[in-house]
């Protein structure tokens, strides 16, 4: 199985000994017959959620192994690209405008994977073989 990691997937395997567990344990994600994949925005948030709260060595290197575990996945997409920026756009201008596009829901507007579901959407006959874990 393809597993589409979430920042805060990544995060409760860095932080959340517990909910690590059931995550490996209902997922294994990891495991050597699933495909972790590791959006290149996942990636740059966990290193700027690693900056802001100013990580040291040990934990850096925990981030790093964790994401050499994983296949880091681009996205080339133009049309989900495009509705991302636009969604993050109205994110940090506030609730004054209207939604650029009334199918994301808010708690959407500031993560690709939202898109990622909408695939469907976009791409007629698009059919995604992943499951996306996001928290």
């Amino acid at each position: 199985m393809n597993y589409l990691l979430d920042t805060n997937i990544l995060l409760f395997y860095l932080r959340d000994p517990n909910t690590k567990e059931y995550i490996e344990h209902q997922y294994n994600p990891f495991g050597a017959a699933n495909n972790p994949i590791i959006s290149i925005v996942t990636v740059g948030e966990i290193k700027s959620i690693a900056l802001q709260n100013q990580w040291g060595g040990k934990r850096l290197r925990a981030v790093e192994e964790l994401l050499n575990k994983g296949i880091i996945a681009d996205i080339k997409y133009t049309p989900i690209l495009e509705k991302y920026a636009e969604i993050d756009a109205f994110s940090q201008e506030g609730k004054s405008k209207k939604a650029p596009w009334e199918l994301v829901p808010e708690t959407w507007a500031k993560t690709i994977y939202g898109l990622l579901l909408l695939l469907p959407l976009l791409m007629p006959g698009y059919s995604p073989p992943t499951m996306i874990l996001i928290t």
